[in-house]
């Protein structure tokens, strides 16, 4: 693998770019070190470093609390 640079844009929430600018400070690190480390992980594990869920729809958060709960004891 060649050792040439890309640039890579994204649009992002300005108040979660400085929280993180802010963190990865604290850490050590930059931004562009932080991106290739994420990247580079991607390619190590062959999937995201991280497990994304979706939070429930109204109608599961309901079916949920309507359910029959099952007593522990």
């Amino acid at each position: 693998m060649a050792n040439q640079k890309s640039n890579v844009n994204v649009k992002i929430d300005a108040d979660v770019k400085e929280l993180a600018i802010q963190l990865l400070a604290r850490m050590g690190l930059d931004q562009t070190t932080a991106i290739d480390m994420f990247y580079r992980q991607i390619i190590t594990e062959r999937r995201l470093p991280f497990q994304p869920t979706a939070p429930p729809t109204p109608d599961e958060r309901l079916a949920k609390l309507y359910s029959p709960k099952t007593s522990q004891l």
